[in-house]
């Protein structure tokens, strides 16, 4: 496995850390998200991505924050589900660098995110919105609009 993609809870419950989870929604976690996604890619040995309002990608070393992305992206089922998908197309060009990789998906679909709560009216307009974005994506796009720290 090169790539851990979840949210705090999931992924905390992995390396043993204490979490609230309901279904798939994660309540809380005993870490930071940042802190969390360190542990995660220390303990496993690998790139740990946590996602939430802001998202956050680790080796175990080096920590990256993520704050592209709309509230909307939390009221769609599957908005995971789909993070995880575009980390592993990312993987599949970018192999050589999963931290890159993990990194820029998450931007990715951050940036589509938003772009499709510009056009939604709630919820169900977002989620269609959300994959005509995905697929309007391009890197002047991703590279202008990146809001990595």
């Amino acid at each position: 496995m090169t790539v851990l993609r979840g949210n705090a809870g999931e992924i905390a419950t992995l390396v043993g850390v204490d979490a609230e989870v309901r279904g798939v929604e994660s309540i809380g976690a005993g870490l930071e998200p940042a802190e969390l996604a360190r542990e995660a890619g220390r303990r496993l040995g690998l790139v740990a991505s946590v996602t939430g309002p802001v998202d956050h990608v680790s080796d175990g070393d080096t920590v990256l924050a993520i704050a592209n992305g709309d509230p909307l992206l939390a009221t769609v089922t599957g908005t995971g589900c789909m993070s995880t998908a575009i980390t592993g197309c990312f993987l599949g060009v970018r192999g050589d660098d999963p931290l890159a990789a993990a990194t820029e998906a998450l931007v990715a679909f951050g940036v589509a995110g938003e772009d499709a709560a510009k056009k939604a009216k709630g919820p169900g307009s977002f989620h269609v919105a959300l994959y005509d974005a995905l697929h309007g994506l391009d890197p002047k796009k991703l590279d202008s609009r990146a809001k990595v720290s």
